[in-house]
């Protein structure tokens, strides 16, 4: 059932125009160990899994897809990715570059994370408890941020914090009709892009 799962999530993303190498990435990382446990048989949905009183969300595959490649990473990049929430998107980015910053505001979320992201042997992630939208000042400026929310303004606060040349990815609007954009810092000028449109609401995460 899981290489089923598996291989009907790579052809759903394909579809949905996601290159054969960010297809690759997305292969590799077992969705299935940041997943309840509850929810186990949709581990391989395109589809945004719900938080419960005990786990996370785990972000939409074709979301976390879209980030990747909208990043364009080489290996050497310093990534804040925001919020650490299960893991998984933190999971997917971590072999692209050199190290991950997430923020979580939950204690037990990001300790439940960060031990995930150890038994799965992925040691270029670093994370801590704070307010994701107020950044990591300290460890700025970051080549850079993904932000796997909605909001309805971008944040001046994760602007500021990335390296001239850098990149902020963000969804704006609400959480039935939303887009990734794709910001990037010029000195002090920022062109936007768009990158995705789509919709962060459960009852319209499936394809």
């Amino acid at each position: 059932m899981t290489d089923r799962g598996r291989i009907r999530l790579v052809m759903d993303l394909r579809r949905a125009g996601i290159d054969t190498t960010t297809l690759s990435a997305v292969e590799r990382v077992d969705r299935a160990q940041f997943v309840d446990p509850a929810l186990a048989e949709r581990a391989w949905e395109d589809a945004l899994l719900p938080a419960s009183p005990s786990w996370p969300r785990v972000s939409r595959p074709l979301h976390a897809a879209a980030y990747l490649r909208a990043l364009k990473l080489g290996g050497r990049e310093r990534v804040l990715q925001l919020p650490l929430a299960s893991g998984y998107l933190a999971a997917l980015l971590a072999p692209s570059c050199r190290w991950v910053y997430s923020i979580e505001p939950s204690r037990t979320v990001r300790k439940d994370a960060d031990a995930r992201l150890r038994a799965l042997r992925i040691s270029n992630v670093v994370s801590r408890v704070g307010d994701p939208l107020a950044g990591w000042a300290e460890q700025a400026p970051f080549d850079r941020i993904v932000l796997d929310d909605v909001v309805t303004t971008i944040p001046n606060t994760l602007l500021n914090q990335l390296r001239d040349g850098g990149s902020l990815l963000l969804a704006l609007g609400d959480e039935r009709n939303a887009t990734v954009m794709r910001i990037t810092r010029g000195g002090e000028s920022y062109d936007q892009e768009s990158i995705l449109r789509t919709s962060f609401s459960q009852t319209h995460a499936r394809n």
